[in-house]
């Protein structure tokens, strides 16, 4: 049985990017451990050129969870690492982490005095490519993500774990659930600390960023309702009655429902009103009760100039710059045909943000989907929605 458990999970990376953190666990001075690798729903393509290159470092398992069309839920991901780990201890991590070759070895050693420990992440710049030179660095030339980030490097016993049901798999999409849990083993009364991050440096490979800021990375207010949550069960430790299930192709009959023609298709484009947009809810809600259990329904989406509403001091901003560049006579358009629309109120809503909201709800709040798969392309979204 390995010492230490480390924990990945994963979905659509470039495959340079996890070479290079795997490659940097076998430089560990401390050598007693396992790589749990966990692919939460990879495209096929993607998927076999993953499972190819981890299972090729020895110390490296490959699962996949067939969540393919879903929401990305790290604390899911993370808990079928723990589920399935053999190591009497967990390293949570990243797979855009790069680790020096001492951190193991510290961490194991703070063990002793520490329930559960950190270390901060070096992020190294857009552009950076001396990866074989990265351990005769100095770290110091690189800013950290402070301490607020608690993501990167997250070690501490799996007895603790198991106790208080891993991650809460509430959190979905993006954020809070290191937050979450890191309250959680406070609450419980763990003893926490950080590893020196100049003598172990930890180092976190450049990517675009992905937050709640992100335009459309989340539906409408879903941010929201997570900090709600977080403060709402903030005094409960004991989360999740079942979690960590690793789901196979059969708990997905949404995927074998695809290959057939749905049962019924609606598409949208844009409402101009608020009553059409009222009986587009209507038209998805009655499809899926007027259908049968295990029926496929299909909504297309548009995803044509999905901009927002303008509140009545933006209006008036761009109604004055529009009349000063129209004043100098200066060319190209400052307001496209749907933005003019929205601050005008001429168009109510855009169905590419009212849809992915509504359905979200009826995932999330009715018992009338038994499971549902998310296909995105260039121009549209597509739901495919299966009765319950």
């Amino acid at each position: 049985m390995p010492e230490i458990s480390v924990l990945f999970g994963y979905r659509n990376r470039d495959l340079d990017r996890v070479r290079r953190c795997l490659e940097s666990f076998s430089r560990q001075t401390f050598q007693d451990f396992e790589i749990v690798f966990v692919d939460y729903g990879s495209e096929p393509d993607t998927r076999e050129q993953t499972r190819e290159l981890v299972n090729s470092f020895p110390a490296a398992s490959y699962f996949y969870c067939h969540s393919q069309g879903r929401e990305w839920n790290r604390a899911h991901a993370l808990n079928i690492g723990v589920q399935q780990a053999q190591g009497r201890f967990i390293l949570f991590s990243d797979i855009d982490i790069i680790f020096s070759p001492g951190v193991l070895a510290a961490l194991m050693y703070q063990a002793k005095v520490l329930d559960h420990q950190h270390c901060e992440v070096f992020a190294l710049p857009k552009g950076f490519s001396d990866w074989n030179g990265l351990n005769r660095q100095q770290p110091l030339h690189f800013r950290t993500f402070g301490t607020d980030g608690k993501g990167g490097v997250h070690f501490l016993e799996k007895k603790h774990l198991m106790e208080i049901g891993g991650y809460d798999e509430y959190y979905c999409f993006w954020g809070l659930e290191d937050k979450d849990l890191y309250d959680r083993l406070e609450r419980k009364g763990l003893r926490h600390g950080w590893i020196d991050k100049d003598q172990t440096p930890v180092y976190h490979q450049w990517h675009p960023t992905s937050s709640y800021k992100s335009n459309y990375l989340m539906p409408e207010k879903w941010w929201d309702q997570m900090n709600i949550y977080l403060n709402l069960q903030r005094h409960t430790v004991q989360r999740n009655a079942a979690w960590g299930t690793l789901w196979s192709r059969s708990d997905r009959p949404v995927v074998t429902a695809m290959e057939s023609s749905p049962q019924r298709c609606l598409a949208y484009a844009q409402i101009e009103t608020a009553i059409a947009k009222c009986t587009m809810f209507d038209e998805v809600i009655s499809a899926l009760r007027e259908s049968n259990r295990g029926d496929l329904l299909r909504i297309d989406v548009g995803k044509s100039n999905p901009v927002r509403p303008l509140n009545r001091v933006q209006r008036k901003a761009k109604a004055l710059i529009t009349l000063l560049a129209r004043w100098a006579k200066l060319p190209g358009s400052w307001m496209s045909e749907t933005e003019e629309k929205l601050a005008n109120r001429q168009l109510y809503s855009i169905p590419f943000i009212d849809i992915r909201y509504l359905v979200w709800n009826l995932i999330r709040h009715s018992d009338l989907l038994r499971d549902y798969f998310i296909e995105e392309s260039e121009h549209t979204t597509s739901y495919y929605l299966i009765r319950n």
